[in-house]
């Protein structure tokens, strides 16, 4: 009988531990919950004002303001862009995202915040002004850059491309393109017309018409009117062939001054045949033995790829000169001979083209996004570059 009165109050015992730890356990989950549920509502509140003004994650234009007047937003709700408070209007000026924080106190004072994220783009072409159809007179120095600029959105420095030359030497319509691209690849494009009036009075220039600096403006004195040059010509001409002459008639004005004194000895026909030789023999001699001279060799641009590219380039011992092009760009082909020019011309330097299309990894390993890219490498280092060069007065920009 005791035995059963102990089993019994071990298992009462047992069953009353049980009951309390549920108890327990039940209490601590209904507080934990309601705590939750009370910073949930309280967050909820400022979600709610977040998610209603619409912008998470959109796309918004460059230079846009956003006005807080423009939004419901309370009073008591703090809104930071990238860390500095708002407290009226704020131009978006930072490309590529851009975090807005709400902040907001609960009734207990405690700061609940929401961020939501807004993307910054530039879609807006750039505007190139200044490039307007003209007509000079043939023989007149141009510069095609002169009073073209570009604006942009962005208020970035662009750069503007000239495709095409005028021969101002001839009479004619000449097609002169101009191109801007910005940072975010918005480019632009004008093309215009510029006639060569015919003038009788025309000089003739160097036409190296599409400089940034109007080179021509350093040469005009070295223009040369082309009739008194061929006056000059004829005259120098002239004043060869007397000289020519004057060997040739002496010899016979002294025969016929020996024949008068001798009408009766033939003699002076001799010396007469002797003496005509000897001023012509030695340029026979000369014209006819000419000192051999070595061709010099002639520098040619190097087509390199991925394999090639470090035993060309970054182990080069001079200076390279890397044109990373395509096949199906406008200003890679125009500036291809230039770059021919270049390679026969700058012997310190090495010209060196890279098709960007088939060797992708270079060009993502030198992160450049438009072509023609010109990069220069010295001792395996790159050390400069220009985008898109429209001249070749940029191009030797390069090389000093």
């Amino acid at each position: 009988m005791d035995k059963n009165k102990k089993r019994i109050t071990i298992i009462l015992s047992i069953v009353i531990v049980l009951i309390i730890l549920i108890v327990a356990s039940v209490t601590t989950i209904i507080l934990f919950n309601k705590k939750k549920k009370s910073a949930i509502e309280a967050k909820t509140e400022l979600a709610k004002i977040v998610s209603e003004l619409g912008i998470q994650d959109k796309n918004i234009e460059y230079g846009t303001n956003f006005n807080l007047a423009n939004f419901k937003i309370p009073n008591d709700v703090k809104v930071l862009i990238d860390g500095e408070e708002i407290t009226n209007t704020y131009t978006f000026k930072n490309l590529g995202k851009t975090a807005i924080t709400f902040e907001k106190l609960d009734n207990k004072g405690q700061k609940e915040t929401e961020t939501i994220n807004v993307n910054i783009v530039d879609t807006k072409q750039p505007e190139i002004i200044g490039a307007e159809d003209r007509t000079i007179k043939q023989g007149e120095t141009i510069d095609l850059k002169e009073n073209i600029k570009v604006e942009d959105n962005t208020d970035e420095l662009i750069d503007v491309s000239v495709i095409g030359k005028v021969d101002t030497n001839v009479p004619g319509e000449y097609e002169i393109t101009y191109i801007a691209t910005d940072q975010s690849n918005n480019s632009s494009e004008k093309k215009i017309k510029i006639k060569v009036e015919a003038n009788s009075n025309a000089v003739v220039n160097n036409n190296d018409n599409n400089n940034k600096v109007n080179d021509n403006k350093n040469n005009t004195q070295k223009v040369v009117n082309t009739q008194p040059n061929n006056n000059n010509a004829k005259h120098e001409q002239k004043a060869a062939e007397q000289a020519k002459q004057q060997p040739q008639t002496q010899p016979m004005q002294q025969s016929q001054t020996k024949q008068q004194a001798q009408p009766t000895q033939p003699a002076p026909v001799a010396p007469k045949q002797t003496s005509q030789p000897t001023p012509v023999k030695p340029k026979q001699t000369q014209e006819s033995t000419p000192t051999p001279q070595p061709k010099p060799k002639e520098n040619k641009v190097i087509y390199a790829n991925l394999s090639n590219f470090e035993q060309i380039v970054l182990k080069s011992t001079k200076p390279v000169i890397v044109d990373f092009y395509t096949e199906t760009c406008g200003i890679c082909k125009y500036i291809s001979p230039i770059m021919d020019e270049m390679a026969k011309e700058r012997t310190d330097f090495k010209i060196v083209k890279i098709d960007a299309n088939k060797n992708f990894a270079l060009a993502k390993r030198y992160n450049f996004r438009l072509v023609p890219t010109l990069i220069v490498f010295r001792d395996g280092k790159e050390v400069k570059r220009i985008t898109q060069p429209g001249t070749k007065s940029e191009i030797l920009s390069l090389t000093r």
